[in-house]
């Protein structure tokens, strides 16, 4: 039988899964396993105009979304790796080009797709906007898009949840909000250099709610420098008691370059724990959250969980990461986007992002447009961090299963104990959660394997050596 030759790059040569440790069901041991926060793909990026995001119509088969960044905050946590700036007087002149952004986009996104799913204000800390302005960057999409059944969900700094405000941004039209808690203990919120208050970790939850708030959301953090496996306990358990709708935990990862990478390198601050205690941790939030009633629908990472009250999942992760992936707009500098078979960064310098708008372009900086064997790629590589894997549709849009896209790959993950594959889905399996990095990259096709996911610093290099500017 001759091979198709589009098929060959789907399993990538070297992509030995064998070779890892894999042995014993004991969690406790060394685990050889990626822990990348596979979050984007295809990898292999290049310069991309506004022209060649635009050269293709947009799909909207599987819906479709918007990405709103507002890399502005209040202080800088020293163990953050997202594109951020110092929100100073920034703020009000930002909002003004986020508007702008959503004009331009105007013609970029296809007539026919006239509503949106989500929309969703990530950071940063887009709460450093005003309720106001949150108020008329969704009326400006209103403009464009049916927000009528969308779910808009706002990132919330847990010292901007006052009840003025939290009842402003209800009243604008967000309805459902996100605290990036990170921890109920003040001496570990004090050790990361977070700057809120383990009271207002506390308060923040209750406040949303009796503001109007039916879907609220935290996020906590594991593996923070000190911490043990009391501490973390006792987090987990706090965070039941608050009766958010969805706790999202996340691994501590940390850029060795950082100000606390630096810190630990240097001794000034006390180390992460071992990979031991990481997936101990990482076990006891599966355990302690599913026993309490929250359904592990997704992993960001082989560290890193989604758990949920029954109807809570984030539309925004289903939506973007879970197959099929929808597309989306990406706006706002350092901005994310899936729009018209590409996928895309926005500039991340704020200076060269407000110079890019206010002269009436799209401020798009680097991505690729998805061949076909990306396609087949990325509908695994993300659709397999929400636990359970369609292949009906993988069939459907690709004109064969899988199993022929990928025969070597998945005969490799579930020799490992990582996945299991039945007539409609690929499972991962409770051993495989432990290794999504490892599963996702495991279907890397060849243009991007042992490509690294891209990050903040090179890019902004890429926006100095593409526009002259590091403003």
């Amino acid at each position: 039988m001759t091979t198709d030759p589009d098929l060959s790059d789907a399993d990538p040569t070297g992509q030995d899964l064998s070779a890892l440790d894999l042995s014993g069901p004991d969690l406790t041991g060394p685990l050889a396993r990626e822990c990348e926060y596979i979050t984007y793909f295809p990898v292999n990026i290049r310069p991309l105009t506004p022209a060649d995001l635009t050269a293709r119509p947009t799909d909207g088969s599987a819906g479709f979304g918007i990405y709103l960044h507002v890399p502005l905050c209040d202080q800088i946590c020293p163990f953050c790796n997202y594109n951020k700036f110092l929100s100073g007087t920034r703020p009000d002149r930002l909002g003004g080009l986020l508007e702008q952004e959503i004009a331009l986009y105007g013609n970029a996104v296809a007539p026919h797709i006239d509503r949106a799913d989500f929309v969703y204000f990530g950071g940063g800390t887009p709460s450093v906007l005003s309720a106001a302005r949150i108020g008329s960057l969704l009326a400006r999409l209103r403009e464009r898009f049916d927000l009528a059944a969308a779910e808009v969900c706002l990132e919330c700094h847990p010292s901007h949840a006052t009840p003025e405000y939290l009842s402003a941004l209800r009243e604008a039209g967000v309805n459902r909000i996100s605290f990036g808690v990170q921890s109920f203990d003040a001496r570990m919120l004090t050790a990361i250099g977070s700057h809120h208050t383990a009271e207002e970790s506390a308060a923040c939850v209750p406040a949303a709610r009796r503001a109007g708030f039916d879907n609220v959301a935290v996020d906590l953090m594991f593996l923070l420098p000190g911490q043990d496996m009391d501490s973390w306990s006792a987090d987990l358990d706090r965070a039941v008691r608050t009766g958010a709708d969805h706790i999202s935990t996340y691994r501590m990862l940390l850029d060795p370059m950082g100000p606390l990478g630096r810190g630990i390198r240097l001794g000034r601050t006390i180390p992460q724990a071992g990979e031991a205690t990481e997936v101990r941790m990482a076990q006891t939030a599966l355990d302690t959250l599913t026993a309490a009633g929250y359904r592990h629908y997704g992993s960001c990472s082989s560290a890193g969980f989604d758990l949920c009250l029954p109807g809570r999942e984030s539309v925004y992760e289903l939506r973007h990461r879970a197959a099929p992936q929808c597309e989306y707009a990406a706006i706002g500098p350092g901005a994310v986007g899936f729009l018209n078979g590409s996928v895309y960064w926005n500039i991340h310098t704020l200076g060269e992002y407000a110079r890019t708008v206010g002269d009436g372009a799209l401020p798009v900086l680097a991505g690729r447009r998805l061949t076909d064997s990306d396609r087949r790629s990325r509908y695994a590589v993300l659709g397999v961090k929400h636990i359970e894997l369609p292949l009906a549709p993988f069939r459907e849009r690709f004109g064969r299963t899988l199993r022929e896209a990928f025969p070597h790959t998945l005969d490799l993950l579930a020799a490992s104990g990582l996945t299991e594959e039945s007539e409609d889905v690929l499972r991962v399996t409770p051993r495989g959660v432990h290794y999504m990095d490892t599963i996702s990259k495991a279907f890397f096709n060849a243009d991007n394997h042992r490509l690294p996911q891209p990050y903040k610093p090179e890019l902004q290099m890429m926006s100095v050596d593409l526009h002259g500017s590091p403003a």
